[in-house]
């Protein structure tokens, strides 16, 4: 497994990014913590099936990462809407 992968576990910040990307299309719901925990692997997991990306499911490898960015902007926390949803 490549180095460029997050699995659980991983450095706070990238999957708070993560959270709050997938917040973004509605497929991730409740706090931004940063725990890479089932239900934030679950909404990954969605992503990837829905948008046919042949990585490892629940694996935020390079073409996932790219197909994220492509959707949600490619500048994270603030890019989209201020890089905050109203969902909570």
């Amino acid at each position: 497994m490549a180095c460029d992968q997050l699995l659980v576990g991983p450095a706070v910040g990238e999957d708070e990014d993560l959270q709050r990307r997938l917040r973004r299309l509605y497929l991730c719901f409740g706090a931004t913590d940063g725990d890479f925990g089932p239900f934030l692997e679950a909404a990954l997991s969605s992503f990837q099936r829905l948008h046919d990306i042949p990585e490892e499911r629940g694996v935020y490898g390079p073409t996932t990462r790219a197909a994220l960015e492509a959707k949600t902007g490619r500048g994270g926390r603030g890019s989209g809407s201020g890089g905050r949803s109203g969902i909570r």
